[in-house]
């Protein structure tokens, strides 16, 4: 618990950095990403475009079960990888989603770099699970 003391010590602590950071003229409060946003947009429609493929297109059947084996024990493997990389794309494309339903506010970054992360989440568990699926 903070005593009378240390209560007053904070005050003044935050009165010195008032005094001294002052917010660059014509700032309005809100979070600036620094880029536009229509990059980690376009960089969650290629990651999504590639997942689809790989998954609904046979590119990951064509990438992990061409060689040896029969192939359609390996499809059938391939089919529960691509089932288990399902929720991280399904949290990924609501996210995305979500994001430009919200451009507004710092959440917009927060929630297309989820969107970005549940993609590659979404694709390594294609490219590993495809890698047990081959051996």
């Amino acid at each position: 618990m903070i005593t009378g003391s240390e209560s007053a010590s904070l005050v003044v602590v935050q009165q010195r950095f008032q005094s001294i950071y002052r917010p660059p003229r014509g700032y309005d409060g809100k979070v600036r990403l620094g880029f536009s946003p229509l990059l980690p947009t376009v960089a969650s429609l290629l990651l999504a475009a590639l997942w689809g493929l790989s998954v609904f297109g046979g590119w990951g059947v064509e990438a992990f079960c061409a060689g040896g084996g029969s192939p359609s024990s390996c499809s059938e493997r391939y089919g529960a990888v691509s089932a288990a990389s399902v929720p991280f794309a399904v949290a990924a494309a609501v996210c995305t989603l979500a994001a430009w339903f919200r451009r507004e506010g710092p959440a917009f970054g927060f929630v297309i770099g989820a969107g970005v992360a549940c993609w590659v989440v979404a694709e390594g568990v294609l490219f590993f699970g495809g890698m047990l699926v081959q051996s």
